[in-house]
């Protein structure tokens, strides 16, 4: 939804570019949530073996501590007024049918958002071993955006072309994603012990 909104949203009758701001909140919260998650999967294995070896530990609430606990105040987002607003507004949206207010055709800002996108991962990839984590996690999310960008605009194009496409992006992406949970685990193990 961000992605259509970010990539596709701008000159579309009836969005609202403060639905940016609202949704973002929403997936930070969202974003923190499934990290705690990560951390806590990540580390189940060697915690499983420390009991079963008959040690006790602590380790994973000391790092979830690290992580940040989910509190009341971080799901109050979801039951803001301005998100069910937001909500019912896309759901208006797309029951009335997406007017744009210029005639240039999806499928010609489609090839030029997609052409963008594409180059942005292939000059990143180009250098990837160059990259920090934090470029490398930028990496990943450029290439879900190129992904669900395209996701979005497929039956524009030739299928066997999408899915030609699109099976080189998913093992990438989700390759990733596996190394970004590593580095976010590492991340909280380091922080952990400059205290633990």
């Amino acid at each position: 939804l961000r992605t259509a909104l970010r990539e596709f949203g701008a000159g579309v009758a009836g969005v609202d570019a403060a639905w940016h701001t609202t949704l973002a909140q929403i997936f930070s919260t969202l974003g923190a949530l499934r990290d705690r998650d990560v951390v806590e999967q990540t580390l189940s294995l060697p915690r499983a073996a420390a009991q079963q070896a008959g040690l006790a530990t602590s380790t994973t609430r000391v790092l979830l501590r690290g992580v940040g606990a989910p509190s009341a105040l971080d799901t109050a987002v979801f039951r803001e007024r301005r998100l069910h607003r937001l909500l019912l507004a896309l759901i208006g949206l797309a029951q009335a049918g997406a007017q744009t207010h210029s005639s240039t055709l999806l499928i010609d800002v489609a090839c030029k958002r997609l052409t963008r996108l594409h180059k942005g991962v292939m000059a990143d990839a180009a250098r990837f071993a160059e990259l920090d984590d934090a470029a490398r996690h930028g990496l990943r999310k450029r290439l879900k955006r190129l992904r669900y960008s395209l996701d979005f605009v497929a039956p524009l194009f030739a299928a066997k072309a999408v899915a030609r496409y699109l099976a080189l992006l998913k093992p990438a992406q989700e390759a990733l994603g596996d190394a970004n949970d590593v580095a976010l685990t590492k991340a909280a193990c380091l922080a952990a012990g400059a205290h633990h």
